[in-house]
């Protein structure tokens, strides 16, 4: 099935998201959309999806001209899009889930020997093995990935769409999905991929199609573009200097960690230094968010100690962390991270109340409007302080959430992939912000699943293993990518004392 968008354009009030896009597909074919947050790729994906209607322009489909009036019409037009916040009832089972709204029947009873059968046919045919009993909020994001798509498979859907894919994906998961894409592209299917990290784009692209501020810039096939050539396109500029120079940590401690144990962490020691950024990488499960949010206690600690600026905090929950200037910031930005009922403003002051009540106790309204409006100048977001956190695009969603952080002055900032599923511009912006609150003297934990980001933000770089420190913290100035994988992963050879500084052995 053939795909063609031609000059479609699409307003909400006076923000013109699309001002004339163009788009091809080809079965058989992986499209990467490649574009910043608030490029227009969303509004595309909306679009085709049948959740927004265009304002003008032409989509094409098999050589057909269409108006895609809702989802069930797009689905019933052959096109199924997945996208980042899943679609599932997180109470049924995979089973239930797959085949809702698609039940099978025989003389007017569900016929679930069929449903298997079908699931079974068609996981089979992606190349993953899925327990079909299972409910769907117990199963890991990568299976839940697979349901969507089998999902779309059942529809005999010609054209899918994926929205970031592999943003919460270990390395082993995103090789099964790629393995499944590709047997679904060797059967006839059309492949529309959006992604922000580049070897996805360099590895899965027949072609890709860059959006920037809403308009088509240019279309490159397979072997006609190289990496500087996309960002240039994305960008306006070529990708130089994209991390900032580190500032200078103090020997001041802004916190210390000895021989913290909580779930399947285990022996965790270190200090993190005013002024330093400490990065913290590792395997999906091998306990990096989990020590995010046992220090800032949302998970309970069973052993050892945790100190801000020398000063004992015991039973550390989220109450205490604040009150003793300790602020985190979860990767899971919808869920954990942005009250999403609330405006731009409150979103950004919420944690800096205090500081703007009256003597009354009143929040002083203009008072927190001066405040707001001088980090969201700061930080370049590029919203109305007034309107709902909701309306913005993810990139300024995460930099409004990061205005927390400098609006009330935190000594201490955890943060658990404060990049994920943004553009390389904003992700520039947000590494800049990083530099500089390490150079007002705040200490920063970076969680992060982007070893380069660790690499080129980071003063040193704490690697865990299964739960375990896998090496000392590392001087980044002193070590490579290559280097750093090797520690993800355990180590069942005892190594000489000299090697003691790279890798903690452990059985």
């Amino acid at each position: 099935m053939r795909l063609q968008v031609n000059n479609v354009c699409k307003s909400f009030g006076a923000t013109q998201a699309l001002r004339g896009v163009d788009l091809s597909l080809n079965p058989k074919e992986t499209v990467v959309l490649f574009g910043e947050n608030g490029a227009g790729k969303s509004t595309l994906v909306k679009i085709l999806s049948g959740a927004y209607k265009a304002d003008s322009g032409t989509i094409v489909v098999n050589g057909e001209r269409v108006q895609i009036q809702s989802p069930n019409d797009a689905r019933k037009k052959g096109i199924a899009t997945v996208f980042q916040e899943f679609s599932l009832a997180p109470s049924l089972s995979v089973l239930d889930n797959l085949f809702l709204g698609r039940e099978r029947s025989r003389h007017g009873l569900l016929d679930r020997r069929r449903m298997r059968q079908e699931a079974r046919a068609i996981f089979d045919s992606l190349g993953v093995s899925v327990d079909l009993d299972s409910r769907v909020d117990a199963v890991d994001r990568a299976t839940q990935q697979m349901v969507e798509i089998a999902k779309s498979m059942l529809d005999e859907a010609c054209i899918l769409i994926l929205d970031e894919p592999t943003s919460s994906l270990t390395e082993s998961e995103t090789r099964t999905l790629f393995s499944a894409l590709d047997r679904l592209k060797d059967s006839g299917c059309g492949i529309i991929y959006i992604s922000h990290r580049m070897e996805e784009v360099l590895q899965q692209a027949d072609r890709v199609t860059v959006l920037r501020d809403g308009e088509t810039i240019t279309s490159f096939s397979r072997g006609q573009y190289s990496e500087g050539d996309l960002i240039k396109q994305l960008i306006g500029q070529d990708n130089r200097d994209i991390y900032p120079a580190k500032s200078f940590p103090t020997d001041q401690s802004g916190m210390s960690i000895d021989g913290l144990c909580a779930a399947e962490l285990k022996d965790i020691s270190f200090t993190l230094h005013r002024g330093e950024i400490l990065g913290v990488a590792g395997l999906t499960g091998s306990g990096t968010t989990q020590l995010g949010r046992a220090l800032f206690g949302l998970d309970s600690i069973a052993a050892g100690s945790v100190r801000v600026g020398g000063t004992m905090i015991s039973e550390p929950s989220p109450r205490r962390m604040l009150d003793s200037g300790v602020i985190y910031f979860s990767s899971n930005r919808l869920d954990e991270g942005i009250l999403p009922t609330r405006s731009v403003s409150e979103n950004i002051a919420v944690e800096a109340l205090d500081s703007l009540l009256s003597r009354a106790g009143v929040v002083m309204r203009s008072r927190q409007s001066s405040a707001v409006a001088s980090v969201v100048e700061r930080l370049k977001i590029k919203a109305s302080p007034g309107a709902n956190i909701l309306e913005l695009s993810g990139g300024n969603q995460q930099k409004a959430v990061l205005a927390r952080g400098m609006l009330r002055k935190f000594n201490v900032m955890i943060m658990d992939d404060p990049t994920i599923g943004v553009d390389l511009q904003t992700k520039r912006e947000i590494y800049q912000i990083l530099q500089e609150l390490a150079a007002e003297g705040a200490a920063i934990l970076l969680i992060s699943s982007d070893i380069e980001e660790l690499i080129g933000l980071s003063h040193r770089i704490l690697v865990l293993c299964e739960g375990r420190m896998a090496a000392d913290a590392v001087e980044t100035d002193a070590t490579n990518k290559p280097s750093l994988l090797k520690l993800f992963f355990p180590r069942r050879v005892a190594e000489s004392s000299s090697t003691r500084h790279l890798a903690r052995t452990y059985q």
